[in-house]
């Protein structure tokens, strides 16, 4: 290795550098540096490098090699020691990070490249700087402003300014980071004269100080004897009170319209007795509005990779929510004015509405707190009751915003869709103003009556129906849609997050509870039913409380959950595997629809017998669906001909529509082409092909109407090994826009009007 380069144990001191023949005092806590330390004490040399520290394991390049010259415990895990720095060293490589830093450097020489005339001037320069800042300081010994000022040697005389004054780090940063001798000395000396112009404004302020003391000591005698004057009047007097919000409002950074309107609240305050019940009433006001954060914000963090990274290392799936919701973060950002709209997280219960708000408040470093909107119906709650009320309080966001302590927290309206309205009010009246960006930036709480500005707050909704939704206050809204998880995706969830969550907060290992892939996905389709993962998380939380229990109870090292003993844990299978028709059958169809927990499978059935002409419809079905079962036999009745029936064939014969699984309720109008297609199927007794999968409204004209829930239709029909789904026209458009994944292995075939769906469906 060269000369130049040598490898020491490295120490990261903060707000602090240390120059090339200073000497200087440390207290060690950090165990890092601690160890360091010692690695170095039996050393004799006793040389470490000391560097300023930027961030989380993050240093300046160019630090001070140090000479350890005294060293004590001055407290517990605290160790005391100085130092001399005896070269300047520059980092090259970090060669070690455990148990302590050490680092490979490079001594970097001083090239003293004055001249003797360039020495004279400096000497002259540092001695005239140094007598004027020690003339206007005037605290330094006059022998040691002698031995300044009888110091030739431009180098010595260097070192000992360096060890008298106190330079700012930023200073000293500048100074360390030049190698040429000149370029210290030029910074040396701008530093000082920096130092000079602040000691002279600190001293023009201390003479105009003193230059009121005497008014000023003045009034408080006067104050002083005020107060004892009214302690003997009134001994419950409030003075202590009022001199206290008098405090704060000089110190606090507050609006000046804010500041009137508390300075007549505190004088009307120091003017009523303290047991009038009027005094709590006012003190109780003073109190919260004082203490409201009027102009305190928390920093934002304005890096949108490193929001993305947050967001992605938090939640799985969701590409679509969370490039939105950069998106939307970014443009605030950019253009800090735009009045972009609020958004609104919808969604089915459980698929991370609230927590990746959470995300989102941790991604931006801002402080987070939730609302719980279902079954709010009083508007007093957001906007506040008027303070001459008994018990009255400040409304709902203004009592955030004061819990948080920063005037732009992430405010999360949970369920806007479940508030209700009486006679009280309506709370969605309310939330309009909260959530408009014109209006705003001076919301008025009832309680608080002064405006405040809380277009700083990051508000986000969350909704399961987006019907419920008042229109106006709709329409200020950005819906961000979260639909259901997959199978798949409920798979990578529950391996990646739920699992390692559930094992931390049992106290439990990887090797403890082993839990493979395929009794996840088990788990999934046989113990729930659902569009989230919640019940997913709990079921996992059973197993691993199980675990715990066998640990103490039989002392069971690992514990291997297999198909065998699944239901130990568990118990039995709450819900059957979904199968399709394992036959082609006339009057048989499979049809596609969305549930509150995804999609799922119908085999529509549909009977034909002689009878009277009678038609009927079961399996618990809502009135919508009623009325597809008769516009599919009004379409098939006006179309005899086309199927050769005979005309009359609705009057002698009953025709029997049924949807299994009657214990579940079923509506829309999604199935109107399967019950078409079941119809025809047994009134012309031609089999159904039973891989073939369909989903779409009918008009009586025949023609294919767009449904909803399309992703998760497609998916239960591959849960079921159908290969063949029938889907409308006008649903290409969510083709286009949805994963590869959900479209591959299966063959999508878009129908405008019902022909197209028999002459694929019916077998000839």
């Amino acid at each position: 290795m060269n000369d130049n380069y040598i490898i020491l144990p490295l120490i990261a001191i903060k707000d602090m550098v240390i120059l090339k023949g200073e000497t200087a005092t440390l207290d060690i806590s950090k165990k890092k540096s601690i160890y360091a330390l010692e690695s170095i004490l039996e050393e004799e040399n006793k040389e470490i490098f000391l560097v300023l520290e930027k961030g989380s394991n993050k240093f300046n390049d160019i630090g001070t090699l140090v000479k350890i010259k005294k060293q004590n415990e001055f407290m517990s895990a605290i160790t005391r020691i100085v130092v001399e720095g005896i070269k300047i060293c520059k980092i090259k490589d970090i060669v070690q990070k455990s148990p302590y830093f050490k680092a490979e450097l490079e001594v970097l020489e001083n090239e003293n490249n004055l001249t003797e005339e360039e020495k004279i001037a400096f000497l002259e320069i540092l001695k005239d700087t140094f007598a004027e800042y020690a003339k206007i300081k005037n605290n330094f010994m006059p022998d040691v402003i002698m031995d300044i000022l009888s110091n030739n040697d431009i180098e010595n005389l260097f070192i000992s300014l360096i060890n008298i004054i106190d330079l700012d780090t930023e200073d000293k940063l500048t100074i360390i980071n030049e190698t040429s001798f000149k370029n210290q000395l030029e910074n040396f000396i701008k530093a000082l004269s920096k130092k000079i112009k602040i000691v002279e404004i600190q001293a023009t302020i201390a003479s105009q100080t003193r230059a009121n003391i005497d008014k000023t000591q003045r009034e408080y005698y006067l104050k002083e004897q005020l107060k004892i004057i009214r302690k003997e009047l009134d001994p419950s007097s409030n003075d202590n009170d009022v001199d206290n919000y008098k405090e704060i409002l000089k110190e606090k950074e507050i609006p000046i319209y804010v500041k009137e309107k508390l300075e007549k609240e505190i004088n009307r305050l120091s003017k009523i007795q303290n047991s009038s019940p009027e005094y709590t009433v006012c003190n109780d006001y003073i109190n919260f509005a004082i203490n409201l954060p009027w102009q305190q914000s928390s920093e934002v963090n304005k890096n949108i990779l490193d929001i993305e990274k947050h967001l992605e290392q938090d939640h799985f799936g969701l590409e679509d929510v969370k490039e939105r919701i950069v998106e939307h973060i970014a443009v605030t950002q950019w253009a800090e004015n735009i009045n972009s709209p609020i958004i609104c997280l919808l969604g089915p219960p459980g698929v991370g509405k609230t927590s990746i708000a959470k995300s989102i408040a941790n991604a931006l470093n801002i402080k987070y707190t939730r609302l719980a909107l279902g079954g709010l119906r009083d508007e007093a709650e957001i906007r506040g009751h008027r303070k001459t009320y008994i018990g009255a309080m400040a409304g709902r966001i203004i009592k955030a915003i004061n819990e948080t302590k920063t005037n732009n927290p992430l405010i999360l309206l949970d369920e806007i869709d479940k508030i209700s309205k009486d006679f009280r009010g309506d709370p969605a009246a309310a939330l309009l103003e909260v959530l408009d960006k014109e209006q705003n930036k001076e919301f008025k709480d009832n309680y608080l009556e002064i405006p405040f500005d809380i277009s700083k707050v990051f508000f986000i909704c969350t909704a399961n129906d987006i019907s419920k939704i008042p229109a106006p206050l709709r329409d200020r809204l950005e819906i961000i849609q979260l639909s259901s998880y997959t199978t798949e995706e409920k798979e990578i969830i529950a391996n990646k997050f739920l699992l390692p969550k559930q094992l931390e907060l049992h106290n439990l290992c990887k090797s403890n509870l082993k839990i493979g892939k395929t009794i996840i996905k088990k788990i999934i389709t046989e113990y729930t039913r659902e569009t989230g993962v919640r019940q997913l998380e709990r079921n996992i939380a059973k197993i691993c409380r199980k675990t715990v229990k066998l640990r103490l109870e039989d002392n069971s090292e690992n514990v291997n959950i297999t198909n065998i003993n699944l239901k130990d844990f568990l118990g039995a299978p709450k819900y059957k595997k979904e199968t399709g028709n394992k036959k082609d059958m006339v009057g048989c169809v499979t049809g596609l629809a969305w549930t509150s927990v995804g999609g799922t499978a119908l085999n529509i059935e549909v009977a034909v017998m002689e009878g009277g002409g009678k038609i009927s419809i079961t399996g618990n079905v809502g009135t919508v669906m009623k009325e597809s079962s008769q516009a599919a036999i009004s379409y098939v009745r006006a179309n005899y001909k086309k199927y050769n029936l005979t005309k009359n064939f609705y009057k002698t014969n009953d025709i029997h529509i049924h949807i299994p699984e009657g214990a579940t309720p079923k509506d829309g109008p999604s199935a109107g082409i399967t019950m078409t297609t079941a119809i025809i199927s047994a009134l012309t007794n031609k089999k159904v092909d039973k891989n073939v999968a369909m989903t779409g409204e009918i008009t009586l004209r025949g023609n294919v109407l767009p449904i909803g829930g399309l992703k998760e239709k497609i998916l239960a029909a591959k849960r079921i090994g159908i290969k063949t789904v029938i889907i409308p026209e006008d649903n290409k458009v969510d083709l286009e826009e949805m994963p590869k994944y959900v479209k591959e292995g299966v063959e999508i075939i878009t129908a405008k009007h019902i022909e197209t769906v028999l002459e694929k469906a019916i077998l000839n």
